[in-house]
């Protein structure tokens, strides 16, 4: 599991963001990503505070 933050675009406070890989056979296998999806579609907005 890997966490980070995401900047979204248009300048404002990035976010965290969680990711999992599945590998097997050496190969990604699967890939889980969890994020807000809230403060995603309302990071585009000026009129928001996040």
């Amino acid at each position: 599991m890997t966490w980070f933050d995401l900047p979204p675009k248009g300048g404002t406070e990035p976010f965290p963001v969680a990711s999992w890989l599945r590998i097997e056979n050496g190969r990604i296998a699967r890939v889980r990503v969890t994020f807000d999806l809230g403060k995603l579609l309302l990071a585009g907005d000026p009129r928001t505070t996040i």
